[in-house]
């Protein structure tokens, strides 16, 4: 299934067993006004996200800074354009919506569909058809089979793990978890659905920090990795924290895996930094993810050991501050 520019007029939608994308885009009105969204709460702005929060995997969404709702669809634009009007000579042009739509879309059920695994890589964010090369795009994606080490209490059917209280000090998996550093500022557990800037329905953990020396670190019990495998997590600047996220600036940190003798560190923004909100349109602090190839750690330290992964620590220290929402710690395919 493809959903492109979702609203959330089925509050009660949960996709499962099915393979899954969405598109959606920072000038969307629709993602926008409370107006639009039905459901327990009104006030939530969530639209389209929730149905991708709530989604089975394998799942990926693509959140388009400069797309808007109706021109991923001529006959919306020949009967109106209704809403956006007065938004289109700041979004991007229809045809690159319509080229945006094509190449993903295409993309996705070569890969569903007739197994095209070349394509995969669209899908996960790790590359980008060249016609949409320099395009704003920022993707969701998870897929089986995984290791969940930390959804947050979050439920999640598929991967049997029910919903749990906020508990900022163990994971799903009934480890430890420590937020250490002079420089902690925020270390807490929240509830995306109180969070005014958030249009997810997902509970993560909030890390603020004005002295670039926190380590936040996740105790796994024990577990095996494999240099086809990574470590993904998914991420945002909390908006707005001008004190601490400097405008229009993507952030950018490090992860350490420690197998109890040695540990190895790779910057998470040589794969993906994290971006800053789209201020020209809806101003949310939108979730992505980064995957982050195990290879890639054996390359930095030889004697680490994927046999026996025993921690994983995001070291807040590539700026001197940060404020950020972090979800979903996995180790996946």
């Amino acid at each position: 299934m493809v959903s492109i520019a979702p609203t959330h007029w089925r509050p009660e939608v949960r996709l499962r067993a099915a393979k899954y994308m969405q598109l959606l885009g920072s000038l969307d009105l629709l993602v926008a006004s409370d107006t639009f969204v039905t459901g327990p709460n009104p006030n939530a702005r969530f639209s389209g996200f929730r149905i991708y929060d709530r989604a089975w995997r394998p799942k990926s969404h693509f959140w388009i800074h400069g797309a808007r709702h109706n021109p991923f669809n001529r006959r919306w634009l020949v009967s109106g354009d209704n809403f956006e009007q007065s938004i289109a000579d700041v979004a991007l042009d229809p045809a690159v919506h319509e080229r945006i739509a094509q190449c993903l879309i295409n993309a996705f059920f070569q890969d569903a569909l007739r197994g095209q695994t070349a394509y995969a890589g669209y899908m996960e964010g790790t590359i980008l058809p060249w016609r949409l090369a320099g395009l704003p795009i920022h993707t969701q994606h998870s897929r089986q089979p995984l290791f969940v080490l930390d959804n947050f209490g979050d439920l999640d059917e598929q991967a049997i793990l029910a919903a749990e209280p906020l508990d900022k000090a163990t994971n799903s998996r009934g480890a430890a978890v420590n937020a250490g550093g002079t420089g902690v500022t925020i270390w807490e557990d929240v509830d995306h659905t109180a969070l005014a800037e958030s249009p997810h329905e997902s509970k993560g953990v909030e890390l603020a920090w004005n002295v670039p020396n926190v380590d936040y670190t996740s105790a796994t019990g024990g577990v095996a990795g494999a240099v086809t495998r990574v470590i993904a997590v998914r991420i945002a600047q909390f908006y707005e924290d001008a004190a601490l996220n400097p405008a229009a600036a993507p952030a950018d940190l490090f992860v350490t895996l420690g197998d109890g003798a040695q540990e190895s560190t790779v910057r998470l923004g040589a794969v993906a930094q994290v971006p800053y909100p789209h201020t020209t349109g809806n101003e949310l602090s939108v979730l992505r993810t980064v995957r982050l190839p195990l290879d890639a750690f054996l390359a930095a330290n030889p004697a680490f050991s994927l046999a026996t992964i025993q921690t994983v620590t995001l070291k807040l220290i590539g700026q001197p501050t940060g404020h950020l929402l972090v979800d979903d710690l996995e180790i996946g395919q």
